[in-house]
């Protein structure tokens, strides 16, 4: 079992919606099963998610997104009873903090794998107040594993994978760019010997060799390489941070010498260089299209497809007086206008 947050936007008739679109068959027989109603007067799905509606709307401090859409999701071939299901979506919502807040779940049963939809009024029917789990992933994490040994539901991995975020973000940028970051060479190469420093200008003696740079960013210390990408102390490891440092070696100082040596690795680590080689491919290509001109443009097309920087002057900004109808029949009945010789009077235009 898997359950988790999808992300919903601040629309202020959010909730009506996802509950329309949660409980909709879509033309199919057998999409929706069962639908559970949770802390609400009415008996069908849409009256109580205007009911929501209402209680969302007389809270009128948080600008926060009110609603709150939990998913739960089972393995191939699982089919729960009703009974199991409405235990699992009130243990979860008891968890997050929901247990006498307004919900509607509807069970999905057409698709390989059966799962429930849970729309969740964040604001309590009572009280009036908002409720926002804190780390919702770890309790909801914590949770799938107690009713899965309660209720003998089919079990998944729910354990934490022990890596930092420096670590996760090092392997989003390798899979994206098929290259090695700049995180994996580090810990390869030269955090050893970055470890076994006893000074400071130890420190940046062997960064210098491996063609780094320690220096202040913030209220925190960053490390760049020759070829411009950068990495944050944190990020890199827990113990090199600056708190951590200032702890080990002493108040932060810098680098004496101010010069880096070349460089051991390769310039294609680090940011997605192929990624912003495409964008620039795509930026390029879409320069080379002309943009479609707005009917209320008062531009003519010829100045409308040359570029900003390269347009001659407009008096469209001096022409406060006049309407936008002969705004346009002056703009353009020429091609090419110069600023009025009589300063700010707005007459006298020289073509």
């Amino acid at each position: 079992m898997i359950a988790r947050r999808l992300r919903q936007s601040r629309n202020v008739a959010g909730i009506v919606q996802l509950v329309r679109d949660i409980t909709s068959t879509q033309g199919k027989n057998h999409r929706v099963s069962e639908v559970f109603i949770s802390n609400c007067i009415s008996e069908t799905p849409m009256m109580a998610a205007r009911e929501m509606l209402s209680r969302q709307i007389s809270n009128t401090r948080s600008k926060d997104c009110k609603t709150y859409h939990l998913l739960v999701s089972f393995k191939f071939g699982e089919e729960p009873t009703k009974e199991i299901l409405q235990k699992i979506e009130a243990a979860l919502c008891a968890k997050l903090g929901y247990g006498q807040h307004q919900r509607v779940a509807a069970v999905h049963r057409d698709t390989d794998h059966v799962h429930m939809h849970v729309a969740i009024n964040k604001i309590h029917p009572k009280k009036l107040t908002i409720h926002t789990p804190y780390y919702d992933f770890d309790v909801l994490g914590k949770a799938c594993l107690e009713i899965e040994r309660k209720l003998g539901v089919g079990k998944d991995n729910h354990e934490p994978t022990g890596k930092s975020r420096g670590e996760r973000q090092a392997k989003d940028i390798e899979s994206l760019t098929g290259n090695e970051s700049l995180h994996a060479w580090i810990h390869r190469e030269v955090f050893d010997a970055l470890k076994k420093a006893e000074s400071w200008d130890a420190l940046h003696a062997e960064l210098a060799r491996a063609g780094l740079a320690l220096s202040l960013r913030g209220a925190g210390v960053i490390v760049t390489s020759n070829s411009g990408h950068r990495i944050t102390g944190s990020n890199l490891h827990r113990s090199f941070s600056k708190c951590r440092l200032e702890k080990r070696l002493g108040e932060f100082q810098r680098n004496r010498d101010g010069a880096r040596a070349s460089s051991r690795r390769k310039s294609t680590c680090g940011l997605p260089r192929r990624l912003r080689t495409t964008r620039s491919a795509r930026n390029t290509k879409n320069a080379e299209k002309p943009r479609t001109r707005p009917r209320n443009c008062a531009l003519p097309l010829s100045l409308w497809n040359t570029p900003k920087r390269r347009r001659p002057f407009s008096p469209k900004m001096w022409l406060t007086g006049f309407g936008r109808g002969t705004r346009r029949l002056i703009v353009s009945s020429s091609a090419v206008f110069t600023r009025p010789s009589t300063g700010s009077t707005g007459v006298g235009w020289s073509c």
